[in-house]
């Protein structure tokens, strides 16, 4: 395969990504604009960390798919993630969890509350829609991801505002609602393009506790993709002064995660073309210009005002909350660099089929962003400080552990 050729293949699931980040800013947006938006705007973050977390394995499927195209059971398990998740998000909604997680008063606990509840139906939107991008990844015919992420920016997008409109005083509700209607908005969208795909012929000798075994591995490394959010907003709520930084943190998370997240099925694009062509270094060689290109790109934003138009003609962010957020943003400069080269390591390990090596990263990754984040609640800096701190510090551990693991991968036959 070309470059051009791989280049087209990844460029329609990245602009899908892209879309999909922009509609979370969007969401905040409006929520922001709501009644009691700073509190909102928090709660948000906070119900946001909450579900990539919880959406991990559904999350992980697109890459299962890549990994087991044949498996006879994929549609199955994807309905039971998703359903999984949902009971997930239903529980943590209606109990303590979350204020006890966050230390949150009466307030942010409603706010949060009711995010979650506009939140619970997401994560069976979420599998669907992952296992159908599996399928166009392993067909070659990725445009319809993006025509379809298109469609749901718009309506997710103006369903938050309208929402807001409607119910002020509850806009994380609204918030919630509006991100779920997207997932299952994208679903739709794509049942059609996929439906006209080839579908591989199904092994039977392969069981369901296989296909359980290699998603919880690649659940495991999607989780370190996701579970920083979690872990950093636990730490800023138990900083010093940490309304400020909760306030500004999603935010400036999200702006981070527009130069990052278009990398992200990098793993399933690379790993589907080194399936195909081992010795392919087409691969590395596009991983050194997204790293280079997305890397060039964030610095443009983060050192002019860009950033803060973002943050605060944008988002709603007060000046005070942006102004702390901006100050420390620069440490989150390398995530873009990190976290391709990471994807192209993730595609190698798919590709000789060693997923359980990625378990091992995602167990360092874990180690070190914890206690990076633990230790630095304990000192002076600003929640907002010490989270990007722990981010870049979790994620080079990770790469070098992933490194460490494709390595002998890559020569496997």
């Amino acid at each position: 395969m070309t470059t051009a050729r791989l280049f087209r293949r990844w460029l329609p699931t990245a602009l899908g990504s892209s879309m999909l980040v922009v509609e979370i800013p969007l969401v905040y947006a409006a929520v922001a604009r709501g009644l009691d938006g700073g509190s909102a705007l928090a709660a948000m973050g906070m119900c946001l960390s909450l579900l990539v977390v919880v959406n991990t394995p559904a999350l992980a499927l697109t890459p299962l798919v890549v990994a087991a195209p044949e498996h006879g059971g994929l549609r199955r398990w994807s309905w039971l993630t998703g359903l999984a998740g949902t009971a997930v998000l239903l529980t943590l909604a209606l109990t303590p969890v979350p204020t006890v997680l966050f230390g949150l008063d009466t307030t942010l606990a409603g706010h949060v509350s009711d995010g979650l509840l506009g939140l619970a139906v997401n994560p069976l939107g979420v599998a669907l829609r992952r296992l159908l991008h599996g399928r166009c990844i392993v067909a070659g015919r990725t445009a319809a991801i993006t025509v379809a992420a298109v469609v749901r920016i718009a309506g997710s997008g103006g369903l938050a505002w309208v929402a807001v409109t409607l119910i002020p005083e509850r806009a994380a509700l609204a918030g919630g609602l509006a991100l779920t209607a997207g997932a299952l908005l994208e679903t739709v969208l794509l049942l059609p393009a996929v439906r006209r795909l080839p579908t591989p012929r199904p092994l039977p000798d392969r069981r369901l506790r296989w296909l359980a075994g290699r998603h919880a591995h690649l659940s495991s490394t999607r989780l370190l993709a996701m579970v920083p959010m979690l872990v950093t907003t636990v730490g800023i709520a138990h900083s010093a002064d940490p309304l400020p930084s909760l306030v500004v943190w999603p935010a400036l998370y999200e702006l981070t995660m527009l130069f990052v997240s278009p990398t992200t099925d990098w793993e399933s694009v690379s790993g589907a073309e080194l399936r195909q062509h081992p010795r392919s270094a087409t691969v590395r060689w596009l991983t050194g210009w997204l790293a280079a290109g997305f890397t060039a790109a964030f610095a443009v934003v983060l050192f002019s005002d860009l950033a803060r138009v973002y943050l605060v003609d944008l988002l709603a962010v007060a000046e005070g909350p942006a102004t702390l957020g901006l100050r420390w943003a620069p440490v989150l400069l390398a995530m873009p660099a990190l976290w391709v080269l990471r994807a192209q390591l993730h595609g190698v390990l798919i590709a000789a089929g060693a997923t359980s090596r990625l378990v091992y990263a995602s167990a360092a990754h874990v180690v070190v962003l914890v206690t990076a984040v633990a230790v630095a609640s304990t000192t002076a800096l600003p929640g907002v400080a010490g989270a990007g701190l722990a981010l870049v510090a979790g994620l080079a551990v990770d790469v070098v552990v992933t490194g460490t693991a494709a390595g002998p991968a890559s020569r496997l036959p």
